[in-house]
């Protein structure tokens, strides 16, 4: 795969790097998908969700507005948050802080068919399944079931980690 096209964040010293990025997409278990309908109004959902070597995929429902939005338009930005720590001074309560790492991808989503289907759907059931054996995944199943692929064109990283 080609590497994906990084963007530095405003705040340098909050950049996360590839690795981070990438092992951010791996372990989040949902992330946001964000689509624009024909009239250009923006609708982010939260998604299970899995990452494979530039891509990024998730299942839902066979219709739906997040659907009609990316026929209507299939740029999409896709999103990750891990909240590590958050709090505020009782005291001063403008004194407050937040710990996290986040992750924002930029791409073209397009829904798969047929057995393209297949691959990202036992992706998405071992990563749910936790390594636990997955079971061939039935037909009518993969009938029933929509997957969508966003091929992701740009991506960024930002992170405030607690030091020590």
């Amino acid at each position: 795969m080609d590497r994906i096209p990084m963007k530095v964040t405003r705040l340098k010293k909050r950049n996360m790097d590839e690795a981070g990025i990438l092992g951010l997409l791996g372990r989040a278990d949902v992330g946001q998908i964000a689509t624009v309908d024909a009239d250009g109004m923006p609708y982010a959902v939260p998604v299970c969700f899995v990452y494979d070597d530039g891509r990024i995929y998730f299942h839902c429902a066979l219709a739906g507005k997040k659907l009609d939005n990316i026929r209507a338009n299939p740029s999409v930005c896709f999103s990750v948050f891990e909240l590590l720590g958050i709090g505020a001074s009782p005291d001063e309560p403008c004194k407050s802080w937040t710990y996290f790492r986040s992750a924002v991808a930029t791409g073209t989503a397009r829904i798969l068919d047929g057995d393209e289907k297949r691959r990202p759907l036992r992706l998405l059931m071992e990563k749910y399944a936790k390594s636990r054996p997955v079971a061939e995944i039935p037909d009518d199943s993969v009938g029933r079931t929509c997957v969508v692929e966003v091929t992701i064109g740009e991506v960024s990283g930002k992170m405030n980690e607690k030091k020590g």
